[in-house]
């Protein structure tokens, strides 16, 4: 299959997101960053297993304490989803929740509002 094949993609980002679910921040980390740049290279922006992939990325800049560029991260993750899966679809979803937790550890309360309703 090769490491550029959308199963073997697939099966990095899981890795990543659970290692990082279980605090091993430093394990999950090079897996998260390989995980976004094949998919990005292979797939595209838009495809589902790269916003995934940017899901997972921001999630750890987020336990790294990188707020800002998790927020950026998130906005695109938030936008690809609704581009990619629509609105209502659960890893959209999720990416939106994920976004506002974000904003409201930052006290950006409406905001986070917003992405809640």
């Amino acid at each position: 299959m090769g490491n550029r094949h959308p199963d073997t993609l697939a099966s990095i980002s899981d890795m990543a997101a659970l290692l990082l679910a279980k605090g091993k921040i430093e394990e999950g980390a090079p897996l998260c960053m390989e995980a976004l740049e094949f998919c990005r290279a292979t797939l595209g922006d838009r495809h589902s297993l790269t916003v995934t992939s940017m899901n997972n990325m921001a999630g750890l800049l987020q336990a790294q304490a990188k707020l800002t560029e998790a927020a950026l991260l998130y906005q695109d993750d938030v936008q690809g989803g609704r581009t990619t899966l629509g609105d209502r679809h659960q890893d959209t979803l999720f990416s939106m929740s994920n976004m506002a937790c974000l904003l409201l550890s930052q006290c950006k309360l409406d905001e986070a509002v917003q992405l809640w309703v």
